[in-house]
């Protein structure tokens, strides 16, 4: 009886196992096929994006108090400061410029390992002088505060 006990568990342990196992390769798809998507992106109206309803988004732009942070200030002129934030950004690795027109920027962050990848775009306000910043990440529903992060490090480098 034993012996029956043992081939038993064994045998649902293997079914689990298999079940378990079948998930992982489907969440796997599943996030690279999120990651993959370029999500719709650019100025409408002076104004950047929209924020995703999930929680692995950052934005100077948006009135949800747990996604806000504060725009960046110019250094000088519009051309100066985009030129000093592109500086600042080449210097991070997998970091890749997808679109520099006069007021906006866009910048495609990939992570070293799984190659998830964040997009973070910026425009400049000339009148206000000040650069609005909006960073999201394609895949998951938690960021684990990357894009803060990354907020923060770019905002520590810029008041250099």
């Amino acid at each position: 009886m034993l012996k029956t006990y043992g081939l038993i568990m064994k045998k649902y342990c293997l079914i689990l196992f298999s079940f378990l196992f079948i998930l992982l390769i489907i969440n796997i798809i599943w996030l690279y096929h999120q990651n993959s998507k370029t999500p719709i992106l650019g100025l409408i109206s002076n104004k950047l994006a929209p924020m995703p309803k999930t929680p692995n988004a950052i934005s100077s732009q948006t009135q949800v108090l747990s996604k806000k942070v504060e725009p960046l200030h110019f250094k000088g002129s519009l051309e100066h400061s985009k030129e000093a934030l592109i500086t600042i950004i080449s210097n991070i690795n997998g970091t890749e410029l997808v679109e520099n027109d006069e007021q906006y920027l866009y910048f495609i962050f990939s992570t070293s390992l799984m190659k998830f990848k964040d997009d973070v775009e910026f425009y400049f306000d000339d009148e206000k002088k000040i650069i609005d910043i909006r960073s999201s990440s394609r895949a998951g529903y938690s960021d684990l505060g990357k894009n803060l992060e990354r907020y923060e490090f770019i905002k520590q480098q810029w008041e250099k």
